[in-house]
């Protein structure tokens, strides 16, 4: 007959183990505290945070989570050029509190991420709350330096507004250093900005956020409004003001004559890609970077680099050169509707690219025209 001591440890043994089957069934972790998305916590101490980063190196994304009796099992970062996601971007996954981060970035930019702690419980993840950080790539421009003109990005023209929401003013600089100063937005109602409405300064950031609010004059239902952004340094220097963006306020549920077409896209100035009309092709094609991929203005090495098709991003195919060696593409971080070129040996292209048609690119730059470069292939 077993012995009361020998029966009292395989009850406790027993005990134990069904504790542990029952902590992994509910996402429980060894504090006895239920893990979940609503659990879990925002990371903090996000850095970099607001400072300029040199992007020629590798740049480590870190911070903190004070949670110790629920652990997440992995965490999600996300890092692109718009803070709410709407441009693209890359996710990469850490099981600790810190990632070198793998693709390159590009000098003189604005770059948002943000980190979610995720658990996995059942074959299930569930996802915490984000905590949004911002960074920005040098170098700082010199004094010397000449300021580029912003291109406009969101709205399309034309875009309804709704007053009681808000709308987010986004260009780019292609300028490749960072204003020393900041940027200037003006918000106008008429095209010539005679008289402004709306004045505002974002530092580095390549966006602006009107809120509800965002003028004290009265804002007027079907209403078309005008903006532009410059560059500025800390003394006396400023670029030249960007293409006229525009948008429409409009109450929700009420008529207005100016919404009847379509929203247009901005035009961008010369210095962007090579704008092309959409035909779309009954069949798209698509091309996927194999590594990160440089897309330049023409179809070669010589012509200066307008963006960077990241490894395993996608973008549609819009033209060829004569013998397909090169493939042109809806520009990945630039904006949509503008265009610019990759190598084919770089990319993966999958689709129907019999209908693709063939596109004369601009004539090539004299070759000091073109910087040396030692970013990613061709």
């Amino acid at each position: 007959m077993l012995n009361k001591t020998l029966i009292r440890n395989i009850l406790l043994a027993g005990f134990f183990i069904l504790t542990i089957l029952l902590a992994a069934c509910t996402g429980q972790q060894s504090g006895g505290v239920p893990c979940g998305a609503d659990t879990l916590q925002m990371a903090a101490n996000l850095t970099p945070q607001e400072v300029v980063v040199d992007p020629s190196k590798p740049v480590t994304l870190s911070w903190t989570y004070s949670d110790p009796n629920c652990q997440p099992t992995y965490y999600e970062i996300m890092l692109g050029t718009a803070h709410d996601g709407s441009a693209p971007g890359t996710t990469q996954t850490s099981q600790t509190t810190s990632v070198n981060w793998p693709e390159a970035l590009q000098p003189g930019n604005t770059y948002f991420w943000s980190v979610y702690a995720v658990i996995v419980s059942n074959g299930q993840a569930s996802r915490g709350p984000g905590q949004l950080g911002t960074f920005y790539t040098g170098p700082t421009c010199t004094a010397e330096a000449i300021l580029s003109t912003p291109q406009t990005i969101t709205p399309p023209n034309k875009t309804p507004f709704d007053p009681t929401t808000g709308i987010t003013l986004r260009w780019d600089d292609p300028t490749a250093c960072l204003p020393e100063g900041s940027y200037s937005v003006q918000v106008a109602k008429t095209a010539d900005f005679s008289s402004v409405l709306y004045a505002s300064q974002t530092g580095h950031i390549t966006e602006l956020n009107l809120l509800p609010g965002w003028t004290n004059d009265a804002v007027q239902d079907c209403t078309q409004y005008y903006w532009r952004v410059r560059a500025e340094t800390s003394g006396e220097t400023t670029g030249p003001w960007s293409g006229t963006g525009s948008f429409i306020v409009n109450n929700v549920g009420s008529a207005c004559g100016l919404l009847e077409a379509s929203p247009t896209p901005i035009p961008q100035p010369t210095a962007s890609a090579t704008l092309l009309p959409q035909t779309p092709a009954t069949a798209p094609a698509w091309a996927q970077a194999n590594v990160n991929t440089n897309c330049r203005r023409g179809p070669s090495p010589e012509y200066p680099i307008l963006d960077t098709l990241y490894k395993q991003w996608s973008s549609r195919i819009y033209g060829r050169n004569e013998d397909s060696t090169w493939w042109y593409i809806n520009s990945p971080n630039i904006a949509v509707n503008y265009y610019c070129w990759v190598w084919g040996e770089a990319v993966t292209v999958t689709g129907d690219t019999s209908q693709v048609p063939v596109v004369i690119p601009p004539p090539p730059p004299t070759a000091t025209d073109v910087p040396p470069t030692s970013t990613p292939i061709q």
